[in-house]
């Protein structure tokens, strides 16, 4: 959600970061018993007994403390114990470490030396003769050798040699390169589409990439050309639905923030005090302390009333105004329409950002319920939640959802709801997270040490992912 803010800071891509190049296939594989985030060859990986990856095989350590891969189903083992660490497959290879040491002087918590890839039978592609290595994504991988990046293909052959400072991986076959503290980017043949001069740069996203050059940015499209004049303070990191946001300070030095087109035009005014992106052909915008939103044309289609906004999620937008009785920062929420109509009252303590199978969290008096779009409480507002900072609200999944009710010695016990409000399990669990949309187990849940899954029954059942 927006609130107002002032200054132009920019979220922009941390290139330096090497906690990017890692991703979990999340479709059938869920992160279990996490320990600590340790990095590994330029990608984020967790100190567990235990991760789920894709290609159905799991990571797992043997008591000689080495690692391996077993088939996440039959838990047979297929890969056996012998590297020091392993990251998830991508595109059918991992990367593996044997012999790499920790050294810190070079990065915090990261084994260097010792690095290659194996496929999913185990076979190693590559000699484990690398410094660093990050994850494969179209079809080449970064690796370090010597104190220089390059990359190599699925084969184990470097495609381009060992030359630059830092890479990224490959994003609509272009990739981020830098040399002597400058950017550019280089293609799968190794490039460069640019000269080698740019003081920053952003991964491309649908044909285009952010740059910034003497503290001013602009954007270019996969041949190198600059779109607009570098004369940008602020330029977003992405285009949405076509549109991306940009701010230029004014004479006082205060950002006024207005958007751009994919050809550079200036489609909306630079005037607003703050913005943000465009969603279902809506962005909220800030002017004079409160947030309304405008459409692509820059009309102004809700009125600037609000202290606080989301963009619209399947048609629906959270909206949020000061409560005028408290000297503190607290505020009510509501739902608004693409009209502007408040579908549900702005009368809450706490909402949720969106619907999840049409219905969303709320809270009221330090309880929570459901609601739904046309504002009608379908799940009385009497249970408990534990909020936990930027975390997200629970979402229905499957048509279920883990709640919490305060039992007689003030702990809160855990069950599962319905989407009309029917508690189908007892209140029981210690802890219940993690509800699955397919598969026979719905939830995740803790009693006492144990932790397991249930099924919409209560019955103990084997884990799908």
């Amino acid at each position: 959600m927006l609130a107002a803010t002032r200054g132009g800071g920019k979220s922009y891509y941390k290139i330096s970061n090497l906690l990017n190049n890692f991703v979990f296939n999340r479709a059938k594989s869920v992160i279990r018993n996490v320990v600590k985030p340790i990095v590994v060859a330029g990608s984020i990986a967790l100190a567990t007994t235990t991760i789920a990856f894709s290609h159905n095989l799991e990571r797992f350590q043997c008591d000689n403390g080495k690692y391996g891969f077993r088939n996440s189903i039959t838990k047979e083992q297929v890969i056996d114990c012998q590297y020091d660490y392993v990251g998830g497959f991508r595109e059918g290879l991992a990367p593996a470490n044997i012999g790499g040491k920790y050294d810190d002087a070079i990065l915090l918590g990261i084994l260097v030396g010792g690095w290659g890839f194996i496929d999913t039978t185990g076979k190693e592609i590559t000699d484990m003769k690398y410094d660093l290595v990050g994850g494969f994504r179209e079809g080449l991988a970064m690796v370090k050798l010597n104190d220089k990046w390059g990359f190599i293909d699925t084969t184990g052959t470097v495609r381009i040699d060992f030359k630059y400072d830092w890479v990224n991986l490959f994003r609509e076959g272009l990739a981020m390169v830098k040399l002597n503290d400058k950017w550019s980017f280089i293609d799968t043949t190794g490039k460069e589409i640019t000269d080698m001069k740019y003081d920053l740069v952003c991964d491309f996203h649908e044909g285009f990439a952010v740059v910034k050059l003497n503290d001013k940015w602009s954007f270019i499209d996969k041949t190198g050309k600059e779109i607009t004049d570098m004369k940008y303070d602020v330029f977003d990191n992405y285009f949405h639905e076509g549109y991306a946001k940009v701010g230029i300070r004014d004479s006082e030095g205060e950002m006024k923030y207005g958007f751009v087109d994919t050809t550079g035009k200036v489609i909306i005014d630079i005037k607003y005090d703050e913005v943000d992106y465009f969603s279902e052909g809506l962005a909220p915008v800030f002017l004079n302390g409160y947030y309304g939103f405008i459409d692509t044309t820059g009309r102004e289609i809700i009125d600037f009333k609000y202290d606080r906004v989301g963009s619209f999620r399947k048609g629906f937008a959270q909206v949020s105004i000061r409560n005028p009785k408290c000297e503190y920062h607290t505020f009510f929420h509501g739902f608004i329409d693409k009209t502007g109509k408040e579908v549900i009252p702005i009368e809450y303590d706490d909402i949720a950002n969106e619907f999840s199978e049409g219905l969303a969290m709320v809270s009221l008096n330090g309880k929570y319920g459901f609601i739904d779009t046309n504002g009608k409480v379908r799940v009385d507002i009497k249970y408990e939640y534990e909020p936990c900072g930027d975390c997200l609200y629970p979402s229905f999944h499957g048509g279920v959802i883990c709640v919490g009710i305060r039992d007689s010695t003030g702990s809160i016990k855990y069950g599962l709801i319905d989407t009309n409000g029917k508690e189908i399990t007892d209140f029981k669990y210690d802890a219940c997270w993690d509800t699955f949309a397919t598969g026979v187990a719905v939830a995740r849940v803790r009693l006492g040490n144990e932790e397991f899954c249930i099924d919409k029954q209560g019955n103990r059942v084997d884990c799908d992912y």
